[in-house]
């Protein structure tokens, strides 16, 4: 028995395989790279801070405030930019997106002063607003909403790459450059790091063409079989251009509504996970420690904090406490090494990378699997969604109850959350794409991406107000230095508990009411499926 899709009662067409791995190869790689430049341009300002604090006498309002507003800008560009997508074209776009923010993230190694800082970072966030919705778009105009998951998923592989190179690029860029021609490393990090996206602006117009009836490396049969895809599962409609009336239209539709709850809660849930690790006890003397910048990053799956490395002999640490706004707190490394005593150096730092490369290798897996099994697409998202809550809910659980010799479950089942939630992004978006009109993508991805991704403000405030108001508190109290056991830094976990519990059944409750709602209002001809 075979389960074939139909449409007001006519068979969906069906794709080769060699011609989506022809789409695959000649589309997704250059907006690939352009998201991972995305992710490096916006990051690196962590690393700078090491260096230009001090030379540029920024106090931690000063840069706090540079790194929040970019989010400010980001967030009121959405929509617009992903309208201009609809009028004038994705290229050009994404193009100008590109030669943009590299211009001014060049121009930050040029900054004098905290005020010029912070208006580069809100130009910046106002140049990379629309690459990440306006891609989606775009490789929604080529890939058919039934094998858009395994696109979507590998397009956002970039996300975690690019946080993996700036991490292992930074450093070695500001120790190598430090003092050429007379400049700092961290004014070398801005310029060297924001040359790459200009000179793939160049290119990109020039290899990516509008539409599939502009490739020229598809065959006669490829091209008429792909726009027969388009044209039978209804998604060959022209986009709405015009913002009140399509804004309208989507904010209308129940769908809408539902998605960005949807979003917003998995993104409370993926800012939660990241969080989870840090206490408000300092780490011991022996210990590494790290300063963690607690900035929103308006993505999903890329880590809404910076890491950089410890100040004890850097000049800021210098500076009069009540100026200290940076929250210096027990490394990733330090936290896992207590919880796994018998690993060497180099095995804690491959477990501390395990999350993102894991990532990298099972979302496109996954999204491929749902484009296979178009039936179980919305079973495999939702139960995605569910497995990550359910595994808060257990680390939650674990973080309160669990006796020091258990304390390894807490890594591993946010682990596990963190995988499920890395899975399940780039199928949702595919169900939100065969949910929601063509005519509407522009205004409802830019809605959904936009609104959602406020769910890592949720996150981190309930978390750290539950922390505080129900924390056992007395680690974070504590003012010894000496060295803590295993045990000891369990009973600090602890106090993240509660905030991981509530936001654990949080998620699983409004997952469980999209899901119903979704399920509800379900298209019947338009995405049924009739057994043979």
């Amino acid at each position: 028995m075979c389960i074939v899709p139909f449409k007001d009662g006519t068979p969906l067409a069906d794709l080769d395989a060699p011609l989506l791995s022809k789409l695959c190869w000649r589309i997704i790689p250059l907006l690939w790279l352009g998201f991972a430049f995305n992710v490096i341009n916006r990051s690196n300002i962590a690393f700078a801070q090491l260096e230009m604090g001090p030379e540029l006498g920024l106090s931690q309002s000063d840069f706090g405030f540079a790194a929040g507003i970019f989010f400010c800008s980001y967030a009121l560009m959405q929509l617009p930019s992903n309208m201009l997508v609809a009028r004038v074209g994705a290229r050009w776009v994404l193009s100008a997106d590109l030669l943009l923010w590299g211009v001014i993230s060049t121009a930050t190694g040029f900054v004098r002063d905290a005020h010029s800082l912070s208006t580069l970072r809100f130009l910046l966030g106002l140049a990379q607003a629309g690459y990440f919705s306006g891609s989606l778009l775009f490789l929604r105009s080529w890939f058919p909403a039934r094998y858009s998951a395994h696109a979507v998923a590998i397009f956002m592989t970039s996300g975690a790459a690019g946080t993996i190179v700036c991490s292992l690029s930074s450093g070695a860029i500001m120790s190598a450059a430090d003092g050429l021609f007379g400049l700092g490393g961290w004014r070398w990090l801005f310029i060297v790091q924001g040359l790459p996206p200009i000179i793939l602006s160049v290119l990109l117009p020039f290899l990516l063409p509008a539409r599939p009836q502009h490739a020229a490396w598809l065959t006669r049969d490829e091209r008429e079989q792909l726009l027969l895809a388009f044209e039978v599962g209804g998604e060959d409609e022209k986009l709405a251009v015009d913002l009140t009336s399509s804004l309208g239209t989507t904010l209308s539709r129940p769908e809408t509504w539902l998605f960005l709850l949807q979003y917003f809660t998995l993104n409370t849930a993926t800012y939660t996970v990241m969080l989870f690790l840090p206490t408000q006890v300092r780490p011991p003397p022996s210990s590494p420690s790290q300063t963690i910048i607690l900035h929103h990053d308006p993505h999903p799956n890329i880590p809404c904090f910076s890491i950089i490395p410890p100040l004890s002999h850097h000049p800021i640490a210098s500076a009069p406490s009540h100026r200290l706004r940076i929250l210096t707190l027990p490394s990733l490394p330090m936290q896992l090494s207590q919880v796994f005593p018998a690993l060497a150096s180099w095995q804690i730092g491959l477990l501390n990378a395990s999350p993102a490369l894991l990532k990298i290798l099972l979302a496109p897996r996954v999204a491929a699997l749902a484009d296979r099994h178009d039936g179980s697409r919305f079973a495999i998202a939702w139960g995605l969604f569910l497995t990550c809550g359910t595994m808060l809910l257990a680390a939650g659980g674990c973080m309160l109850t669990a006796p020091p010799p258990l304390v390894w479950l807490i890594p591993l089942a946010l682990l596990a959350a963190t995988l499920a939630e890395g899975c399940s992004v780039a199928v949702f978006w595919s169900i939100h794409h065969t949910r929601q009109p063509q005519s509407l993508a522009a205004c409802s991805i830019a809605l959904v991406n936009s609104f959602g991704n406020l769910g890592g403000f949720a996150g981190t405030y309930v978390l750290g107000y539950l922390h505080d108001a129900l924390g056992a508190s007395e680690g974070p109290s504590s003012s010894s230095t000496s060295p803590r056991s295993a045990a000891q830094g369990a009973g600090n976990v602890r106090d993240w508990g509660w905030g991981t519990v509530v936001i654990g059944l949080a998620f699983v409750c409004v997952t469980c009411a999209t899901g119903a709602s979704l399920q509800e209002r379900r298209p019947g001809c338009a995405s049924g499926y009739r057994r043979f």
